[in-house]
């Protein structure tokens, strides 16, 4: 959105400067969100110059066709086979979009997935994720449509799969809060281009220590019948 403002004032800036009318006979040169999707769409590579200390990640939801990115030297950031990770490896940034990424492994190491880190991969069908990893961030899959399975390793104590699905277990001692007074197990996402048979998925909770996250079943086109 930062991106999206600033390009707009300039070029409401260029127009203004260069037209000399009165307000009423402008009404037509509002181009603004039309070149700038069109800006979106023609970006391939980005490079992340060493200045940059912290990426939002959601900033790059929208760049459907970014392949790649690079890394200044000395940056902050590094990239480990074309995804983006902090430079102590411990923080896996972003996926671009358009990677050509199907079975990704997340490095073992890995602690945590930022949000949006894999929005919008397009080609990605499964993720693996290592015992390593103790946080996946908040629309992190969101946009992956041909996702088919997460695999999960068995030593892993945060996360788990079933039958391909990714679950949460959320220990009640990491959070400060009434709401996780127990252990809770959390369907943390539904891959959405999972196949079922039928279109028909059945899901049994039994108590309040089991829970389905925000999401989880977004972007799921396959399903007919919860």
């Amino acid at each position: 959105s930062a991106f999206n403002n600033l390009y707009a004032y300039h070029l409401r800036t260029l127009t203004s400067s260069n037209i000399n009318s009165k307000c009423d006979e402008v009404t037509c040169i509002y181009p603004i969100q039309y070149l700038y999707f069109q800006l979106l769409n023609s970006v391939t590579s980005l490079l992340i110059t060493n200045k940059v200390q912290r990426i939002q990640t959601s900033n790059f939801d929208d760049f459907k066709n970014l392949q790649e990115y690079y890394v200044e030297e000395d940056s902050c950031f590094l990239l480990i086979d074309g995804v983006l990770f902090t430079k102590d490896k411990s923080i896996l940034v972003s996926m671009p979009p358009a990677s050509q990424h199907e079975d990704y492994e997340i490095p073992e190491g890995t602690v945590s997935v930022a949000n949006d880190a894999f929005c919008g991969c397009r080609n990605l069908k499964s993720v693996y994720i290592p015992k390593s990893v103790v946080k996946i961030g908040n629309n992190s899959f969101e946009g992956c449509e041909n996702l088919e399975k997460f695999v999960v390793d068995p030593l892993n104590r945060y996360f788990y799969t079933k039958k391909d699905v990714l679950y949460e277990h959320i220990f009640s001692n990491r959070y400060h809060s009434y709401e996780y007074a127990e252990d809770i197990n959390c369907l943390f996402r539904f891959p959405p281009a999972k196949t079922l048979k039928n279109g028909k998925v059945k899901i049994h909770y039994f108590n309040h220590t089991e829970m389905i996250g925000d999401y989880a079943f977004s972007g799921c086109k396959n399903i007919k019948d919860l």
